[in-house]
Order: structure tokens, then sequence, then C-alpha cells
């Protein structure tokens, strides 16, 4: 069985961004940003954990600012 650390590392990392232990997400698809959680058409949201948080808002600063 994969663990989310060996696909992370087999995705390409300019077109998805891990934002939790238990989510990676293609930036694209995001339609909400909010401070500690992610949104995306149709109303599904994720949440953005404490260990990722530095990445997921250097990808906010680069893409939304």
């Amino acid at each position: 069985m994969l663990g989310m650390k060996s696909i992370e590392e087999n995705l390409p990392s300019d077109r998805f961004i891990r934002v939790h232990r238990s989510f990676i997400v293609n930036p694209a698809k995001i339609s909400v940003v909010g401070w500690s959680h992610i949104g995306f058409d149709g109303n599904i949201y994720n949440p953005v954990n404490e260990t990722y948080i530095e990445i997921y808002q250097k990808y906010i600063e680069g893409n939304f600012v």
C-alpha cells in the first residue's frame, strides 16, 4: 500500500500541493480560499493542517495576492 508521502513524491510538484496529512490537492481546482481551509466547486471543503500551512500560504501569496 502506498503512503501519502510516496504519492506526494510521485506527483508533479508544480501541479499538486499537500495541505493536510490526508489531502494532496490540485491548486488549479481550488475555488474557495480560507485561512485554514480550501474549497472546490460543489462545496467540497478540505482543511489545511498547521504542518503544511507555510506551503499553502506561499501558494496563496504567489497566485492570489
